[in-house]
């Protein structure tokens, strides 16, 4: 219950979705409620401090991702990685170019791109060529388009980090997905997101 200590603001309201017992006991104390067996009893602890408070839980990092009918309320990939992007690497083994600058299209334009993925798959195989077609129009002096397929020099194994880290004006979102950039994984399998 650290730095929930002011008298005066509403703001000093904890987040209940991970708070122990004790941490909540305090609160409560510090709120004038002394009995809490018969408090708890009486109402229901989350709710009624939620509606009295107004706390607000943190959202959940990790989530499953959209899928039309099945996750119908679950994360969509392509709005987390929406907005005025400055600069951006995203890394992936599948990766459909036409995919990958029709659904992400603020992270396409990021002044400065970087792309990491394995060229081995017949889907990668055109990301340059289509990267910079689609990228064409930018001021070559003001944005940098990087494209790197890590070098794997053993006979098995495979480049598999899937994510996206982010550069806003204000802020760095980083996202690590389940999910190849390809349609199928994106849109029609059940698949993991985590951002932060």
């Amino acid at each position: 219950a650290s730095g929930a200590g002011s008298s005066s603001g509403s703001r000093s309201s904890p987040q209940f979705d991970e708070y122990s017992i004790k941490e909540l006991k305090e609160w409560l104390r510090r709120k004038g409620v002394t009995d809490f067996t018969r408090f708890i009893e009486k109402q229901d602890l989350v709710k009624e401090a939620k509606k009295v408070h107004a706390v607000e839980c943190r959202p959940k990092a990790f989530e499953i991702m959209h899928v039309g009918g099945v996750h119908p309320k679950g994360k969509r990939l392509q709005d987390l990685c929406r907005g005025e992007v400055k600069a951006a690497l995203v890394s992936n083994y599948l990766l459909d170019a036409d995919f990958l600058i029709e659904n992400f299209p603020d992270v396409v334009r990021a002044p400065e791109l970087i792309v990491a993925y394995d060229e081995r798959n017949a889907q990668s195989k055109c990301i340059k060529e289509r990267l910079v077609k689609e990228r064409g129009w930018m001021d070559q002096d003001r944005s940098r388009l990087v494209l790197h397929a890590p070098p794997l020099p053993i006979p098995y194994g495979t480049h598999h980090s899937k994510f996206f880290i982010l550069f806003f004006r204000d802020k760095m979102r980083l996202i690590i997905t389940t999910a190849n950039l390809i349609e199928k994984d994106c849109c029609y399998k059940t698949q993991g997101i985590w951002f932060q």
